[in-house]
């Protein structure tokens, strides 16, 4: 089947996209080989970019693993528009995932058992507080579960500030990506997508 009707397929399935179907099929292109997720895994988006980002996410774990995926979104850049979400958190307060609080409150509101997170994805981050994005990726990082994985796309118009970024990670907290940046092949689509990078328990 080529791209264009696996498109229209998505579409009609479940509502994905162009930008949404290229997501999925980065992922499946570029997620690393050793990612194995839990039984029921987790997965959190940090400012959630797309309208449908967890359908994609969803359709990820169940088109690899065969599996259900919970999906919460954290201070979403989507107005009004976070039904394709189990859990959504906004604010200074609530959404900020520089701390416990955000990535605990979905299960606690949802009553269900607090368990690491399988897949973390910040896709296109602004990258203009290099301290404070540096917190939310530690964060993020420290809640994986062992096999977890958290994913980033970095446009390229940002490449000069995620240097910076993996920089500061390196030196205040000893984090580094689990393997080499990974180029996007998306010629024409460069201001979304550039650069993939991932990042395991550490």
């Amino acid at each position: 089947m080529d791209f264009f009707s696996e498109v229209r397929r998505r579409r009609e399935e479940l509502g994905l996209g162009m930008f949404e179907e290229l997501d999925l099929r980065i992922f499946k292109k570029h997620v690393p080989k050793s990612y194995s997720p839990q039984e029921s895994p987790v997965a959190m988006a940090v400012g959630a970019f797309s309208v449908k980002e967890g359908s994609v996410i969803r359709a990820f774990h169940k088109d690899q693993f065969g599996k259900g995926c919970r999906v919460f979104a954290c201070n979403p850049r989507i107005v009004g528009r976070t039904e394709d979400y189990d859990y959504t958190l906004s604010g200074q307060m609530e959404g900020d995932a520089r701390g416990d609080y955000a990535w605990d409150l979905p299960f606690l509101d949802l009553e269900i058992p607090l368990q690491p997170y399988d897949f973390v994805y910040i896709r296109n981050p602004d990258l203009i507080d290099i301290p404070k994005w540096g917190s939310v990726f530690r964060m993020g990082i420290e809640r994986l579960a062992e096999t977890g994985i958290l994913a980033t796309i970095i446009r390229e118009s940002d490449s000069t500030k995620y240097n910076r970024l993996k920089d500061h990670l390196n030196q205040r907290y000893q984090i580094v990506p689990m393997q080499p940046d990974q180029k996007i092949d998306t010629p024409s689509m460069q201001s979304f997508y550039d650069t993939i990078s991932f990042f395991g328990k550490q």
